[in-house]
Formats: C-alpha cells, sequence, structure tokens
C-alpha cells in the first residue's frame, strides 16, 4: 500500500492540483504535507505587477510575478487567470512573466496562483485592469468620451447652447471657454468674472468680459437683470437655471427679466437697445419689462436703431410700459379783483328861496372811467344827467321849471350787433306845481365769455395732439347815467338833484386755459432704420399715457357800481319835508362785468404701439400680439367757464409707421 509520501502519488497528486488549477479551482488538497517528520513545509510568497494597469483599447499588458519568493525552496509553476468582463469568459496563462491583450472597454480582474517544490500554492492578491475604449468610433476614448455610445458627443464636439446636452464633454451646455456666465443671485461684476463658479452680476457688464476675453457666448442664468446696451457678434440666451440647465432639471428660477435703464441717446429708460448691428448677433429667451414714463415722455421697451437682418431676436417676451401723462393746460389769467372805476355821485338838490332862476343846474356825476366831459371812452359809463332849473319865466305870477336832463348812455360792447352800452335814465318831469326824481341808468352788459378750445385728436401718426387753447373774453360796456331830477317852484323853490354817473365796464380776461399735452405713447418694439430677425417673438402691448387736462378759464373784472342820484338837500334853513322835498336824481348803472377766457381742450391719450417703425424699417419674421389700452383723452377746463372739450383717447396698434 502506497503511503502520501510514495514519491509516486506525489507526482499524481500533483497533476491533479495542476488540473484544478488550470480550471480555476484551487482546493486544499493541493497543499502537500510536510516532506519528512519534523520538517515542514513553508507556503510560497506570490506577488506580481502590472504594466500599464489602465489604458485605452486595445491595451496589451505584461503581467510580472518575479516579486515572488518561497522561503524555504523554490517556485515551480506560475499560473494566471484573467477576467474578461463577465462577458467572454475567463483567459489564462503560465509563467513567471506573461501578457495579455484587452480589446474591449471595461474592468477586468487579474489572480496568480504560484507552486513551489514540494507542491504548495499560495494565491497572491487580486489586482484591477482599467481599459478605456472608443465603442462609438468617435476617435474619443471612454476615459474622456462622457457618453461612448454617441459617436456625436466628444470633446471637441459642435455643442450648441440650450438642448442641454454637453457635447463636447466639458461639463456644460455649450463650449466654456467660449462663454461667460451671468446669474444675478450671487454673481460680482469682476475683471476676472465670467466662469460657471464665478459668475458676472450684469449682462452689461458681462458684455464687456467677452468682448476683453474674445468670447462669443453669455449664458444668463434666471433673475431680475437692468437694461442694457446690445454689443454686435455676441450671442445672448436666457432661461438657465441656477444649476446652469436650460430644461429639466432646473434648480431655481430660470425666467430672465430685463428692466429699464436710462441709457444714452434715450431721453426715457429703456429695456435694450441695439444700434448699428450688422454682423451676426443673437438675443434669445428673454423677457423685457417696460416701465411707466415721465410726464409727457413716451415709453420705449426696446429700441434697435441701424441694424439689419443679422441682428435675431429669438424666443423674447417683450412687454411695453405706460406712456407719460400729458402735461395739464395752464389756467387762463384772471382780471384783478377790484371792480372797474365806479360812477360818480350826482350833485345834491339845492333849496333857493328865490323868485327866479333860470340858470342854475346841479351836475350829473361823472361816468366811471371818463373825465365827464361826454366824449366816448372804451367801457366807460355814462355821465349822470343834470337837473332841471327851478324857474325860467321869472314872473311873478308864471312859474315854469324844467326836466332833469337824460342820462348818457355807456360806452358800448362792439361784440353785440349793434354795439350797445346801458341807456341812460331819463330826468325827471316837471309842471307847474309838480315836481319828478330822475329815473336810474340801465345796467352795463356783461362781456361774453371766451371760447374753449377744442380737445386734441389722435392722428394717423399715432400722435396724441394737444388740447386747443380757450379763447379771451370779450369786453362790457359801461352803464348807462342817471337822470337828473327836475326844477321844483312850489315854495321854497329848489333845483332837482343831479343823475349819478354810469359804473365802468369790467376789463375782460384775454388769456384762456391752455390745452392739455397729449400722453406718451407706449411702444413695446421701436425700430429706426432698421430690419432684424424675429423668431417665436411675443409683444405684449402696454398703455397709452393719458392726455393732460385742459386749464381753466379766466374770470373777468366785475363791473363798476353806478354813482348814486343827487338827494335832497336837507342842510338849508327850509326844511325838507315829506311832500316837500326836493326831487332826486337818477342812480346810475352798473358797468358790466368783463368776460371770463375759455377752458382749454383736453390733449388726446397716448397710443399704445406693439411695434413702431421709422425710417426704412421691418422685422421679418413672426411676432404675436396682445394686450393693449389707449390712454385716456383729457378733459377739458372747469365747468364753471366756458367750453372746452375732452380729448380723444388713444388708439391701439399693432404695427405703425412712426414720423421721423
Amino acid at each position: 500500500m502506497r503511503t502520501m509520501s510514495d514519491p509516486s502519488f506525489r507526482g499524481r497528486r500533483m497533476a491533479l492540483c495542476v488540473t484544478l488549477l488550470a480550471t480555476g479551482v484551487l482546493v486544499a488538497a493541493c497543499t502537500p504535507p510536510a516532506s519528512g517528520p519534523g520538517t515542514p513545509n513553508t507556503e510560497p510568497i506570490a506577488a506580481f505587477t502590472v504594466e500599464p494597469a489602465s489604458g485605452n483599447a486595445p491595451l496589451p499588458v505584461v503581467f510580472d510575478a518575479s516579486a515572488s519568493s518561497d522561503p524555504d525552496g523554490a517556485i515551480t509553476d506560475y499560473y494566471w487567470q484573467f477576467d474578461l468582463n463577465g462577458t467572454d469568459g475567463y483567459a489564462s496563462g503560465t509563467g513567471r512573466i506573461t501578457s495579455h491583450t484587452y480589446l474591449k472597454t471595461g474592468t477586468y480582474t487579474v489572480s496568480l496562483n504560484v507552486v513551489d517544490n514540494r507542491g504548495a500554492v499560495t494565491t497572491a492578491p487580486r489586482q484591477t485592469i482599467e481599459v478605456n475604449g472608443d465603442d462609438d468610433n468617435d476617435g474619443a476614448f471612454a476615459d474622456v468620451d462622457c457618453d461612448d455610445g454617441n459617436p456625436a458627443i466628444h470633446p471637441g464636439a459642435d455643442d450648441a447652447v440650450g438642448d442641454d446636452i454637453d457635447q463636447n464633454c466639458d461639463g456644460y451646455d455649450g463650449v466654456v471657454e467660449d462663454s461667460v456666465f451671468v446669474r444675478s443671485a450671487d454673481g460680482q461684476d469682476s475683471e476676472s468674472c465670467g466662469t460657471p463658479t464665478q459668475p458676472c452680476a450684469s449682462i452689461g457688464h458681462a458684455q464687456d468680459r467677452a468682448v476683453d476675453e474674445m468670447r462669443s457666448m453669455l449664458l444668463i442664468a434666471g433673475g431680475d437683470y437692468a437694461g442694457f446696451e446690445l454689443q454686435e457678434g455676441l450671442t445672448l440666451i436666457g432661461g438657465f437655471g441656477q444649476n446652469w440647465r436650460h430644461t429639466v432639471p432646473i434648480e431655481g428660477r430660470s425666467d430672465v427679466v430685463v428692466g429699464v435703464s436710462p441709457l444714452p441717446g434715450f431721453d426715457t429708460p429703456i429695456a435694450v437697445a441695439a444700434s448699428g448691428i450688422t454682423q451676426p448677433t443673437t438675443l434669445r429667451d428673454l423677457t423685457l419689462q417696460g416701465a411707466t414714463a415721465a410726464t409727457n415722455t413716451e415709453s420705449v421697451t426696446m429700441a434697435v436703431a441701424d441694424s439689419d437682418d443679422d441682428l435675431e431676436l429669438v424666443n423674447l417676451r417683450i412687454i411695453g410700459g405706460t406712456g407719460g401723462a400729458g402735461e395739464p393746460g395752464s389756467p387762463g389769467v384772471d382780471v384783478q379783483p377790484t371792480r372797474a372805476i365806479a360812477g360818480g355821485d350826482g350833485q345834491n338838490s339845492r333849496t333857493l328861496g328865490l323868485d327866479c332862476d333860470d340858470s342854475t343846474r346841479q351836475s350829473g356825476g361823472a361816468g366811471g372811467g371818463t373825465d365827464g366831459s361826454g366824449g366816448v371812452v372804451e367801457r366807460a359809463g355814462g355821465s349822470g344827467g343834470d337837473s332841471g332849473t327851478a324857474d325860467t319865466s321869472c314872473s311873478d305870477y308864471e312859474y315854469a321849471s324844467t326836466a332833469g336832463r337824460n342820462g348818457i348812455a355807456g360806452s358800448p360792447a362792439e361784440f353785440l350787433s349793434p354795439p350797445a352800452g346801458g341807456p341812460g335814465g331819463s330826468g325827471g318831469q316837471s309842471t307847474t306845481f309838480l315836481c319828478g326824481d330822475g329815473e336810474p341808468g340801465t345796467n352795463g352788459v356783461n362781456g361774453a365769455r371766451g371760447e374753449g378750445g377744442i380737445g386734441g385728436a389722435t392722428n394717423l401718426a399715432a400722435t396724441a395732439e394737444p388740447g386747443g387753447d380757450g379763447g379771451p373774453g370779450k369786453p362790457a360796456s359801461g352803464g348807462g347815467g342817471g337822470g337828473g331830477g327836475s326844477g321844483c317852484n312850489t315854495a321854497p323853490d329848489s333845483i332837482g338833484g343831479g343823475g349819478g354817473g354810469g359804473g365802468q365796464g369790467g376789463l375782460p380776461s384775454t388769456v384762456g386755459g391752455s390745452g392739455g399735452a397729449g400722453g406718451g405713447r407706449s411702444v413695446a418694439l421701436l425700430l429706426i432704420n432698421s430690419t432684424p430677425t424675429v423668431v417665436d417673438v411675443e409683444v405684449q402691448l402696454g398703455r397709452g399715457g393719458d392726455g393732460g387736462a385742459g386749464g381753466t378759464g379766466g374770470f373777468g373784472q366785475i363791473g363798476g357800481l353806478g354813482g348814486a342820484g343827487g338827494l335832497a338837500d336837507c342842510s338849508t334853513p327850509d326844511p325838507c319835508t315829506p311832500g316837500n322835498e326836493a326831487p332826486r336824481g337818477g342812480k346810475g348803472g352798473q358797468g358790466g362785468s368783463g368776460g371770463s377766457s375759455g377752458n382749454g381742450g383736453g390733449g388726446a391719450g397716448g397710443a399704445a404701439i406693439g411695434v413702431g417703425l421709422i425710417g426704412a424699417s421691418e422685422t421679418y419674421g413672426f411676432i404675436e400680439f396682445t394686450g393693449g389700452i389707449g390712454g385716456e383723452g383729457g378733459p377739458a377746463g372747469s365747468l364753471v367757464f366756458a367750453g372746452g372739450t375732452p380729448g380723444a383717447d388713444g388708439s391701439v396698434l399693432h404695427k405703425v409707421v412712426l414720423p421721423d
């Protein structure tokens, strides 16, 4: 019976062990017993190196087990096993140094078993081989190709912005080296801003950085931004999330809203201005928000001047603002608040106690605004009539007193047809034993009000016209003088009082209320000698400015009061007793009040315009128009004054040619 120490048994055992190792199975039976009593076998040490451990396919790799050793003998056999990534099984090799070529992308493991001269077997720790392939045959291996299954994706590929595909494998949509990143939430404008981790804060500064660094793209994350002037040759794209993604999954705000700011060359703040664009330039995925303009100023959201179809406006939302309100008209000029000149009082009557007086009369008062000479003076009141004489026959038995003289009519109001002033009062009549008082003069005619201004209209050029000015008031006529009292021959003989002078007519207000200014236009997109290309642009019309109110008219002057007629003189020794008074003069008429000036008309409301075209301008492409409210026409001046009409309401126009 053979024992395990029999050489022939050991030979058969070693052959079995080699067979097991070749099939990848290692069992404890492969460890031989000690060669003899008291002499145990020390297992060999298994170690190896791999060169290279990684690389691009096809990758030849050399495996070297020279680092393996046997402390008490020698290593006689080396058995290698190469894992083929679980798809193609295993490969094996022998020898202290061997090699294997990997043809496909993958992560592979390699193992080594060494056997010493006494049959002991040791397994070395496994090592890993990384193989980079080019499965899509685009010339880029998997270690740098971020999608080795798509030949359109590899380093150096064209990377169009906005599809959220990193075609060039630089970690971002678009070419990082050709882009400036903008994020208002945490960006800072500096001389080095513009990277994904250090974005700029404003679009204007980011454009300067792009020009300085010779870059052409601005990638703008969602947020609120100030208005800016577009620079030629750049492509500005908004709509990115805070993680620089343009579609799902977007993190944080992605809508980009550009408000208005003061920009050079414009008298109103504006969101985006583009001038002289004749090279490919694109503005994309932004909302431009208009604002309310100042008084008498139009609102413009975006303005393009002297640019051709190389300027592309893509997927923009342009929102019109509100035109500035028209300034109200100034009020008419009021005449001085004091009355016109009053008529003079007539002289009081006199008691004479004489046998005869055929010449003495009591004078009527001078008309207001005249020296009493009787000449016609503009707006002057008429002079009062003189009184009658006491006795004209100078006979002991005949008594013939005279009637008072009539008052003079006031200066006529020329606007009347025929012109007329306040008539004078009739003088008092006299008979042998009866005396008569003078009649009062008639009031002057008030001046006519001025005509109201016509409200402003909107014309074909969408310009809101101002309201018309109110017209001047008309002058008033003077009041008529009162008639003089008659003479009286009752005892004692007396002379009647003179008539009072008529009051002067008031001055008219010559400056009426001015018309209100027209409301400012609201223009969402203003083109001046420009023909941009538009793609999927929405224009939301704003609101025209309200027209200004017309100014109120001015007040004319109040007419002068009529003078008092002469009263009975009771200061003489002969008392004035009831029924025995001397005749009185008539009161002068009051002058008419000057005419007030007219109200100004209201200004027209401003138009709401989607696209305003000046010069050789047109848009190439499709625009969707929504919204729009015309400004309200301004009202006329106060109803206290004459006339005036409100302005017309503003128009709503999608596209209109405007004057230069």
